[in-house]
């Protein structure tokens, strides 16, 4: 406590500097004809008692400047006297001070900008229960680049044949889609999920409820959709009334059933979504009627949790098993089909390593972007 009262002490020092400099200027002037005073009555003449005076002092200045390191604190002073010298040099040049400030905006912009990349890429876990458990799923074949979207069928035969090392798989195939809410149109980027995609994340719904394991098993069915958090605060105002509303995605008439949680944007570290739809109703975003049943159409980015006691390489020994019997049941299609598992960290990092990136199988999706921009 006693410290704390010295430090606030000498923090105070440093207001009214001209009031207390005028103080201690005063106060020695006093013991300084004091001094004179009794050497004079002691038989020097004038000259010999002032100097005599300042001798036992030890110098009016130094005095000084010992009280002023005493009173403050000196490295703030020294920094607030620097301040006050570079403000009068860049008055004098105002030129030279609009390019300083431009040039450290433009730096301090760069360098925030550039560290939200990195968190968000390869910093930030996942905002979901368990995130270390989480792994992407890829395959290679014929010794072809490494790719990480599936066809629906594939899907559906890796998930019952590695329940021993997943507790569950999920995907998501991405959509740009045409949104009207009251009149008002707009592009969203959107999810059209599988039936288990937040249960096996194991998140919960901010409002309503979330898509349920039973919807969207067949093209056109179950037309619900969940919004996202940030959608639903700036294009609904965060009306809790939404829920049960109808909204309008590429001219077909869907019924709000919730909204995902405030800190969850999806699982895709570079593309955030605005809504989550049933998988089945990807026929309303541009893809084929046959598109889960066609083993051919590869448009799926699969995703699985780990079983508690399982690591990744056990799940990828039980991968390279369901490869070969895909192998020899569609040897037209998934021929030589080798499977890696990819934490979902280092499945965010680009092309350039041995994981793979969410942005390397974009290319099937592009036609059909430019498309809906046009439209």
């Amino acid at each position: 406590m006693r410290r704390l009262r010295a430090w606030l002490s000498r923090l105070g020092g440093l207001f009214h500097k001209e009031r207390r400099d005028l103080e201690l200027a005063a106060e020695l002037e006093s013991h300084l004809q004091m001094h004179i005073e009794d050497n004079l009555r002691s038989g020097m003449n004038s000259a010999e008692a002032r100097r005599q005076a300042l001798i036992k002092l030890g110098g009016v200045e130094q005095v000084k400047e010992e009280y002023r390191e005493r009173r403050g604190i000196l490295w703030l002073e020294t920094l607030l006297q620097d301040v006050r010298f570079g403000a009068r040099i860049l008055r004098k040049s105002p030129g030279f001070t609009i390019v300083a400030v431009l040039t450290l905006a433009i730096g301090i912009g760069a360098n925030t900008a550039l560290f939200s990349m990195v968190d968000s890429l390869l910093l930030r876990p996942l905002p979901v229960r368990d995130p270390e458990r989480i792994t992407v799923l890829a395959f290679q074949q014929r010794n072809g680049p490494l790719r990480s979207i599936f066809s629906i069928p594939d899907y559906s035969d890796i998930k019952n044949q590695t329940q021993s090392v997943f507790s569950g798989l999920f995907g998501y195939q991405l959509g740009l889609d045409g949104v009207s809410v009251n009149g008002t149109g707009e592009r969203i980027q959107s999810a059209y999920v599988t039936s288990n995609f937040f249960s096996v994340l194991r998140i919960k719904p901010a409002l309503g409820r979330l898509i349920l394991p039973s919807e969207g098993e067949a093209p056109g069915t179950d037309p619900v959709i969940v919004l996202s958090y940030s959608f639903w605060k700036t294009r609904f105002a965060s009306d809790p009334g939404v829920v049960g509303q109808s909204v309008s995605v590429n001219g077909h008439l869907l019924t709000i059933i919730g909204v995902a949680p405030r800190d969850f944007d999806g699982v895709n570290s570079l593309v955030s979504f605005q809504a989550y739809l049933p998988l089945g109703m990807a026929v309303i975003g541009r893809f084929p009627n046959n598109f889960m049943v066609n083993r051919g159409s590869r448009s799926l980015y699969v995703l699985g949790r780990l079983q508690p006691a399982t690591s990744a390489a056990k799940a990828q020994a039980s991968l390279s098993l369901v490869g070969q019997r895909l192998s020899q049941q569609y040897p037209d299609i998934d021929r030589d089909m080798k499977f890696q598992v990819i934490p979902e960290v280092r499945a965010r990092l680009g092309p350039g390593r041995k994981d793979i990136a969410p942005w390397q199988d974009y290319s099937w999706a592009w036609p059909r972007w430019c498309l809906c921009w046009h439209v």
